[in-house]
């Protein structure tokens, strides 16, 4: 099974563009947006095969917790979601503390998942904002709200990623979601 942008899948996306009636312009676009991402993807991955640089829980022996943070909202499917992430990550990374809070309208909040995190051994807390892009949430809100959080804490570490940004495999699942991978199925909204 390739990867997005191994030869086969891109190939089969391009061909499955191009069976939906797209320009022979848009088909060239494509694979030019492609090759790049080729690029990109092998130059971090040689970059990270060349840090020496432990994984987080491994750094100086300490426990760390992963602490994501969503903007929260009124819906609880909405709220729920950010948990379904976690949980997922935690079955991927076993040795660390995974686990969620919500920026406002929702509970839990940051301080008190920040004290839950404490209380489960947590020696350092990397908190990444599970937003797309870097607005004021995800660059000030939420730095700040965790350095009020963390006071009560002096002795854990912290730190606040940047958020989820651009990368390589949300580009993967914009073209799984659209339906246009093989074997993905476009994820309609409801009532849309």
């Amino acid at each position: 099974m390739g990867t997005l942008l191994g030869s086969d899948t891109a190939s089969l996306a391009l061909s499955q563009v191009m069976a939906m009636g797209a320009s022979v312009a848009v088909v060239v676009a494509a694979s030019t947006y492609i090759l790049r991402q080729r690029r990109a993807v092998k130059e971090e991955r040689e970059t990270q095969a060349a840090s020496a640089d432990p994984p987080p829980s491994e750094c100086g022996g300490k426990k760390v917790a992963l602490l994501l943070v969503d903007h929260g909202s009124r819906l609880k499917a909405a709220n729920d979601m950010i948990f379904d992430v976690a949980r997922l990550v935690q079955g991927q990374r076993d040795d660390l503390i995974v686990d969620a809070a919500h920026m406002e309208i929702a509970e839990p909040n940051i301080p008190e998942v920040v004290d839950k995190c404490v209380k489960a051994g947590a020696e350092k807390i990397i908190v990444h904002p599970y937003m797309l892009a870097p607005g004021r949430h995800a660059t000030k809100d939420i730095p700040k709200m965790v350095m009020d959080a963390m006071a009560s804490h002096p002795s854990v570490e912290y730190e606040v990623t940047s958020c989820l940004g651009i990368h390589e495999k949300i580009g993967q699942v914009v073209l799984e979601r659209a339906g246009l991978v093989a074997g993905a199925v476009a994820g309609a909204v409801a009532g849309a």
